[in-house]
């Protein structure tokens, strides 16, 4: 038995099936009316249930079916279409997570996920360590980053005491994930520390090298 997908149907099969053409559906017509069945489907996606039903052989309940799924179609659309994000300097992380994470009272080490590009495929906390640390391991940072197919990562991380100067630790760490981020070949763009409303990027401080 052959299997046809949804996805594969042109727009005229697509139409049809969801007017649920019946020998009483004067399809003809309809063509003559819009002149093409993209015309058609576009109506169908802005018409009334009461304008739909005035179709020969659409009953009202077909009609509310047809804006149900067309309205479905819609909100579908636009969760599978987030608002993309992309970073290209320092200032970009503070506004994505200067917010979230300059009042925290623990420190989160966070990373940042990104295409060649630079376009933000996700974020993720790799660790929350106690009051003066979080202890992240170039393994757990770049494990998250190789499920992703990241091509680069930002990472991120707090100063619950409000100053974003970076530690001996922080520097250390930030050559690790350099050095395990060249042998993968997934870039580490810049380590931010985010203080009380002010952060610091390593890279511009010239400690990525």
């Amino acid at each position: 038995m052959t299997t046809y997908l949804v996805q594969d149907m042109a727009v005229d099969d697509l139409v049809r099936l969801t007017l649920r053409e019946s020998d009483d559906t004067e399809w003809s017509s309809l063509h003559q009316r819009f002149g093409s069945p993209e015309a058609l489907a576009l109506w169908l996606s802005q018409a009334t249930v009461e304008e739909i039903a005035k179709i020969k052989g659409v009953d009202e309940n077909t009609a509310r079916r047809i804006r149900a799924a067309i309205e479905l179609g819609k909100r579908v659309s636009r969760l599978s279409r987030p608002r993309r994000r992309f970073i290209h300097k320092p200032s970009d992380v503070a506004d994505l997570l200067m917010e979230e994470m300059c009042h925290l009272d623990r420190e989160h080490f966070k990373v940042i996920f990104l295409t060649a590009k630079n376009e933000v495929l996700g974020i993720e906390t790799v660790s929350i360590g106690g009051l003066s640390s979080a202890q992240a391991h170039p393994r757990e940072t770049f494990k998250a980053a190789i499920r992703c197919s990241a091509a680069a990562i930002m990472a991120v991380h707090n100063h619950p005491s409000g100053d974003s100067t970076p530690s001996a630790d922080d520097v250390l760490l930030t050559k690790r994930l350099k050095q395990a981020g060249d042998l993968l070949g997934i870039e580490l763009l810049d380590h931010i520390i985010i203080g009380d409303n002010e952060y610091t990027s390593l890279k511009e401080l010239g400690l990525l090298a």
